[in-house]
């Protein structure tokens, strides 16, 4: 059994934008992103950097890459779980300000709703 679970975020709409980002992908592609997941869930935070980067306190990233595409999924954390808050294809150096921006909005909204729990 994983040592931490992954869950993906969902916007109050039921959109589960990484998800859908990650449907679109070739099979191969997709493959390697939830290779990653796996071991997130398997090792957590403890991942070398070649897979696993901190962006900034309480947001991190899953750094796959398949035929020189570099993929990115964004993540928080609650506890043992792994939230995906946000995915991309990184085409510079540096993720751009507004990824950045979308996955702190929805990690917000992931530790409002967490909190709204432990506040009863």
């Amino acid at each position: 059994m994983p040592a931490y679970t992954v869950s993906y975020y969902a916007a109050l709409s039921g959109e589960q934008p990484v998800k859908k980002f990650l449907s679109k992908l070739n099979a191969k592609a997709r493959s390697k992103c939830y290779e990653y997941v796996d071991m997130l869930k398997g090792h957590g935070l403890s991942l070398q950097r070649s897979h696993l980067a901190k962006v900034e306190s309480g947001l991190w990233e899953l750094r796959p890459e398949w035929q020189g595409v570099e993929y990115r999924l964004l993540f928080t954390s609650h506890e043992n779980r792994f939230i995906m808050v946000h995915a991309l294809v990184k085409k510079s150096d540096k993720l751009k300000p507004r990824d950045i921006e979308t996955a702190r909005r929805r990690a917000r909204e992931v530790a409002e709703y967490y909190a709204s729990f432990t506040n009863r």
